[in-house]
This record gives C-alpha cells, sequence and structure tokens, in this order.
C-alpha cells in the first residue's frame, strides 16, 4: 500500500470519527444548559449563561416568566422576541 493510499484511508477514518462525535458533542451541550435550568435553585442565575437576542434567551426568559407569574415581564420580553 503506497503513502497515499494510507493517507486517504486514515483520512476517511478521521472523518468518520468527527462525523459520529460532532452532534454528541454538541447535544451534550445543549442538554446541559436545560438540565441547569431544569435543576437550578436560582433560575435567574442559571439565565444569565445566554446571549441576549438569541433564540433561547426569548424562550427560556419567556418561560421562566410564565412559571413565576411575572405577566408583565412575560409580555415585554413576547414583544421583544416578535422583532427579532
Amino acid at each position: 500500500m503506497n503513502k497515499a493510499s494510507r493517507f486517504t484511508q486514515l483520512l476517511m477514518l478521521a472523518s468518520a470519527l468527527l462525523a459520529i462525535l460532532i452532534p454528541r458533542i454538541c447535544a451534550q451541550q445543549e442538554i446541559g444548559f436545560i438540565e441547569d435550568f431544569a435543576l437550578a435553585a436560582d433560575r435567574e442565575e442559571a439565565l444569565q449563561q445566554l446571549i441576549p437576542g438569541t433564540e433561547d434567551y426569548y424562550y427560556y426568559h419567556a418561560l421562566h416568566y410564565q412559571y413565576t407569574g411575572q405577566d408583565r415581564q412575560l409580555a415585554e420580553t413576547l414583544t421583544q422576541w416578535k422583532k427579532r
């Protein structure tokens, strides 16, 4: 087997491993915040991890405001979210 075909095989193997591992790593990060939010004693502290203006920011803030009965903040968040 020449060096070029061996390199090609190693490259294909590395690509296959990355294709398998990357979605798992991304999924773990997403579930990580969901767990932080769901299990947090202080959810407002967990919400500080989110980047303002993102879908997750608006979604989890709205969820928190709805759950805690903060109707005015919920309405403001939904209005801002619609503008985006």
